[in-house]
């Protein structure tokens, strides 16, 4: 994963935007989801936080974008904003490497605070 990550500070949304890790899987679908509870499962891993404090609360504050930059996903929606007071999920299920630029905005003001590039999802 690479790319910047920013956070929002005492104006604005709370909580802080976390890194969104590489998925992996060998021979199955790999996925990341970005829960509506603020936690965040990616294929191969622990689940983690996508934000901090990790609420319902907190997450329904938060937007997400996620643009495919070099190869392709299965589902999953890409391109436009999606309000994450709903759980969204990427999945590719095919063998190769997807790369995700995954950008987070505020609900309320549509200022973006986040903007993570280079992450993959793979299935080997």
């Amino acid at each position: 994963m690479s790319g910047a990550t920013s956070s929002a500070g005492s104006v604005g949304s709370p909580g802080t935007i976390q890194a969104i890790p590489n998925a992996t899987e060998s021979g199955a679908p790999a996925a990341i989801s970005l829960q509506n509870d603020g936690v965040r499962a990616a294929s191969g891993l622990a689940n983690g936080s996508w934000v901090l404090p990790a609420t319902a609360a907190i997450a329904a504050h938060w937007q997400v974008r996620v643009d495919v930059t070099a190869g392709s996903i299965d589902s999953g929606t890409t391109g436009s904003y999606l309000d994450l007071s709903t759980t969204r999920a990427w999945q590719k299920n095919s063998a190769g490497v997807a790369t995700l630029t995954f950008t987070f905005r505020e609900k309320i003001s549509g200022q973006v605070r986040s903007t993570q590039a280079g992450v993959t999802i793979t299935v080997t």
